[in-house]
Formats: structure tokens, sequence, C-alpha cells
């Protein structure tokens, strides 16, 4: 009796704190569904390949159940402390994010005769290839060559898609504006660089959150129909160092918890495909090209994003195992089948004393009952 007036205080406290606990996380069957935030998506990139991207950054993006792309330049990998290795981008690479190419050195493409040009642009890709990444886009240096017709022509070359660095939206058609050169578009795809407006505003950290937030929303007024406008965001190093390009990982953790708390439904560049027919890119769905619905390229790792989301509230191992082992000291009979509330056994149950037995499936029956949103505020030991 004790532990349902403890659950029943529990859920009280949960709506007071945070409202419907579960409001902004996606199941797996509103996924199938194509039930999601058509107005609010972004994109989260990284470039250069920082290590403060691996130890600071990721254990953020984890927090909130989101994946970013990384954008590499191959012969800044390992190249001092500063830099991740080839173990760790693989590492993101196997845990769903996705691995893009930055060229080998990082050089200003507009500034270079085309067979360097098309070194950097192809043997960046192979770098990759030869780990086992196979990168789908191409992020231009510091924007050269963007608008250049041979860069972009040798980019094509390689790449399914590139981007720039120029601009808080991506517009998926032809940048709104039925331009006859669509076909470029999906070599230019518009990025906006958080750290480089950071730098050119002198933003405290209180500033930039409200331009972040500015930005993230400026998609509001396209996206009343359908996905028109995507911001893709992009970072560079993530720690408290105050140097140029860097954000403090109290703002980065800000920024995430307010795409999270807000419902925004985030992507990566692996997630967008270019339509022939219409020439317009789209959020793409491996399992219908056709699509226009926000399901990302691999639906199943999406829902398993959202779900791990979610499941950051669960408490440890450890905290189940002592909740079970009190019930195991007040009825030595009851054979544990799981650790899981939901999937104890109930019905092993010893003869000891029938009305003590019945008491017990009431208590564990009550718990099965509970949304698994609330039960982050009841497993307590």
């Amino acid at each position: 009796m004790q532990r349902i007036v403890g659950i029943f205080t529990s859920l009280f406290v949960a709506i007071a704190i945070g409202g419907n606990v579960s409001s902004n996380v996606y199941s797996s069957s509103e996924l199938s569904n194509g039930i999601v935030n058509q107005q609010k998506v972004v994109i989260l990139t990284f470039d250069d390949g920082y290590k403060s991207q691996y130890s600071n950054a990721k254990p953020i993006l984890d927090k909130y159940g989101f994946k970013a792309s990384f954008y590499i330049v191959c012969n800044y990998v390992g190249s001092g402390d500063n830099r991740m290795t080839w173990e760790e981008i693989k590492s993101l690479q196997q845990e769903g994010h996705d691995i893009a190419s930055h060229t080998m050195n990082h050089d200003d493409l507009s500034t270079l005769p085309p067979e360097k040009v098309e070194y950097e642009v192809s043997q960046s890709k192979q770098c990759l290839l030869d780990q086992g990444i196979k990168p789908k886009s191409f992020a231009y240096p510091f924007n050269g060559g963007s608008d250049d017709p041979a860069v972009i022509s040798a980019v094509a070359s390689h790449y399914e898609l590139a981007r720039t660095a120029t601009d808080p939206l991506a517009f998926l058609g032809c940048n709104g504006g039925g331009s006859s050169e669509c076909d470029t578009n999906k070599y230019t795809i518009m990025g906006w660089s958080h750290d480089s407006e950071k730098k050119s505003n002198t933003y405290n950290d209180q500033q930039m959150f409200e331009r972040f937030v500015d930005v993230v929303n400026s998609q509001n007024e396209y996206n009343t129909n359908g996905v028109n406008a995507i911001p893709i965001l992009i970072w560079h190093k993530i720690d408290n160092s105050n140097e140029e390009y860097s954000t403090s990982t109290n703002l980065f953790d800000a920024e995430l918890k307010y795409l999270h708390d807000n419902g925004f439904t985030v992507l990566t560049m692996a997630d967008l495909a270019y339509d022939d027919t219409s020439k317009y890119l789209k959020i793409s769905n491996k399992n219908n090209d056709n699509t226009q619905e926000y399901i990302p390229n691999n639906q199943n790792d999406f829902a398993a994003r959202m779900t791990d989301a979610e499941n950051e509230y669960e408490p440890p191992p450890n905290e189940e195992e002592e909740v079970d082992k009190e019930h195991l000291e007040e009825d030595n009979s009851v054979q544990k089948d799981s650790i899981d509330i939901g999937e104890r056994d109930k019905t092993d149950l010893s003869s000891k004393s029938q009305s003590d037995s019945n008491d017990k499936n009431e208590e564990e029956e009550s718990d099965s009952e509970i949304p698994s949103a609330i039960l982050q505020f009841i497993k307590e030991p």
C-alpha cells in the first residue's frame, strides 16, 4: 500500500515538474505512421574532426538520443591531441552517426588548380573508403569553390550531396525560388556556421543561445505545408577553451536540450536525398524512395534514437537489482524471472501466505500499468 501511495505521489511530481514527460519522444508506431513534427526539423553537423567532438559533444548527443554528421579532414586524423583518431571516428559510425568528407588538407578549393582540386575531393573519399566508411556528402572548406562550376563538377563526380556554410536555412527546392539551376542545388546545400556567427558578433553564451533559437525556428514560416526548409547547424570545437570556433559544453547542452524539449526531429546529412524527377531535395526513406514523410534513412535506427532519449531516465541496473533484493527479503518464495518490472513473473509464488502473494501480485500489476515515462520517478531504491 505504501508503494502504491508513493507511485501516485511521484506521478503528481512528474506532472508538476515536466508536464507530459514523453510528449517530445516519438515512438516506433508514430514513426511507422509518419506522425512526426513536420514544422521542426534540424540537421546537426561537425567540421574538422576535433577530439572534443568525441569526448565532449558525443556524450551530450547520447544524452538526448541524437545523431550527427561529422566532416573529416583526412590528414588531420590523429595529428595531435586535439584531433580524433580513426578508432574514434569508426566508433561514431558504428553507433549510427554519419561520417562525411571535408578534403585531405582543408585547403580553400577556390585557390587550387584543377588537378589539386581533384586530389582533395577524390582522395578524401578514398581515404574514408580505406577505413570502411562510404561518405555520402562533402563539405567545402571555407566555402571555397562552392560557387565555381568546375569545382562543383569535381565534387559531383564523387559525392551525392555537398554542404556549404553560408546561410541559416537549406531550402529543399532550389532555395525556394524555382531556379533553373536546380541541378547544382544538391552540391550547394546551405549550412549555418554556429561558431563563425558567434565569433563575428562576439556573442556571449546567452546571446548565442538566443540566436540559436532564432535560427532553428526560422524554418517555421516556410514549413506550414510540409518540409520546405531545414536549418543545417555546424559546430567545430565543443569545449571550454574560449578559443575561436569553440562552443562551451554548457551552451551546447542547452542548445540540444532546447531541440529535445521542443520536439524537433533531428537528422543527419545522410537522411537527405535528391529527387531527380522533381529536382528537389527530400527527406530520405530507405524503404520508399518516393516518400516525403519525416522518416529518416533508417527508420528503425531513428526509432532507436528516440527510445535512447526516453531510456536515459531509466535507473542504472544496480538500482533495479536492489529493488529485487528487497522483494526477495520480504518473501523468499518469489522467483525472480527478470529485472524489468514489466517482465517479472507474477505467477510462480510459494504458498507461504496466500494473502501476501495476492498483495504482491496487485502491487506488481500496478507497476506494469504505469507509463514508462513516469517510471523514472518511482524506481528509486
